[in-house]
């Protein structure tokens, strides 16, 4: 694995809410010098650098920090807020406990859960649906559905 690198299957996820909005996911790429044929490269990385300049990419497409994988977006600014809210925790599990409320206020599709047992820690990510409803449809969340 080589260090400091991105494996590109998170790529393909972050890509996922681009297409599915329409848009060309190629000017893109080409801006954060990630080349198209490692798309079809399973074990493909991109540098560290590369992908965060996906991530911003994106997120300034999209105006969705988190690429629209929730049916309510994560405004542009909110990760900055969310890393200012944990910064000056106490600890480890203070800043987890305060990013969760975080994006309980944030999005409505992923409940997280954190439970300490212990010297051990257990994060749970619940999610109400598997793929956000388009924007401007809220068909109620199946508690059930695994995803």
């Amino acid at each position: 694995m080589e260090k400091g690198s991105v494996a590109i299957c998170f790529v393909h996820k972050a890509l996922r809410g681009v297409r599915e909005r329409g848009f060309d996911p190629a000017p893109l790429l080409a801006r954060c010098g990630i080349a198209p044929a490692l798309l079809a490269a399973p074990q493909a990385r991109v540098s560290a650098p590369s992908y965060a300049a996906l991530w911003l990419e994106i997120a300034g497409l999209l105006d969705d920090e988190f690429f629209g994988e929730d049916s309510r977006r994560m405004k542009a600014g909110s990760f900055a807020l969310l890393c200012r809210a944990v910064h000056d925790a106490a600890d480890l599990e203070q800043a987890l406990r305060r990013a969760l409320r975080f994006f309980a206020v944030l999005l409505d599709d992923l409940r997280p859960e954190l439970r300490v047992e212990g010297a051990d820690a257990f994060l749970t990510l619940h999610a109400a649906r598997c793929t956000p409803p388009p924007r401007g449809a809220s068909p109620a969340p199946s508690p059930t559905r695994r995803c």
